[in-house]
């Protein structure tokens, strides 16, 4: 990663992970901070520890659990099977989950034979996805349910160019992302045990990335750390002033050249 800046003109480089810049943006450090970054592609947590007077970074640890993550579980449990893409073969509807995933389908040249020897409405509603122009607004629609479940108890989905109308409940999503947020609080736990400290120590923790407002993860963070300490940080600008914070540290004030 540090050569494709060194080719752009860059004469040094240097690396942060997203959770330390984060925590590190803050203007006035105390005691014990944690900063969680829940994030699009991955979950990551650093522990900062200032009561020795300097702050330094105690623990940091991750997982590859984002909010496409969650997508994708709402499209397995409920979106998919609406549209009756479960009768796909296993590893076709696995493909389908994502946006990402999605993409990687409409480079494979083999997929329109699959879905002719399939046939059927699940092969029609595929067809429509990958070659039809729908893909986008479709994922992001799906993105957009799991939003609107952080403000509402229940939600619709509505896609007409499928012929898809779903409602959704929050309490269905969030008993289907369960065993993901119980990944990320052994994460979190993980980040802990090698800062040595406990949860009772934490002084206050810092929320960042746009899964971080998911009322679920919000009530097992109160739960471990108490809702007092909860301080939400702008979900998608905290990470990129940490980052200046840090250049600023590392080699001072630039002017800018235009």
């Amino acid at each position: 990663m540090s050569s494709d800046p060194s080719f752009s003109g860059f004469g040094e480089v240097a690396f942060l992970p997203e959770p330390t810049a984060a925590v590190i943006g803050e203007q006035a450090h105390r005691g014990v901070e944690i900063a969680v970054d829940f994030g699009g592609g991955t979950f990551d947590v650093a522990v900062l520890d200032s009561r020795g007077g300097t702050p330094h970074v105690a623990g940091i640890a991750g997982i590859a659990i984002g909010g496409e993550s969650l997508d994708g579980i709402l499209f397995e449990t409920i979106v998919g099977p609406a549209l009756g893409l479960d009768a796909l073969p296993s590893w076709l509807f696995n493909e389908m989950r994502t946006a990402s995933s999605v993409r990687l389908l409409m480079a494979d040249p083999g997929i329109p034979a699959i879905l002719a020897r399939i046939g059927g409405r699940a092969a029609d509603v595929v067809q429509a996805l990958l070659y039809e122009g729908h893909a986008y607004e479709f994922y992001g629609a799906v993105e957009s349910t799991k939003i609107a479940l952080s403000n509402a108890d229940t939600t619709r989905l509505d896609f007409e160019p499928l012929s898809l109308g779903v409602e959704v409940r929050r309490s269905t999503f969030e008993s289907m992302i369960r065993p993901e947020l119980d990944l990320i609080a052994a994460t979190i736990d993980q980040a802990l045990a090698d800062a040595r400290i406990t949860a009772g120590d934490v002084d206050r923790v810092l929320l960042t990335g746009g899964s971080a407002y998911i009322p679920a993860f919000r009530s097992d963070l109160a739960l471990a750390f108490g809702e007092q300490r909860l301080e939400q940080r702008d979900a998608f600008t905290a990470v990129v002033h940490g980052l200046g914070v840090r250049a600023q540290q590392l080699w001072g004030p630039v002017a800018l050249r235009v």
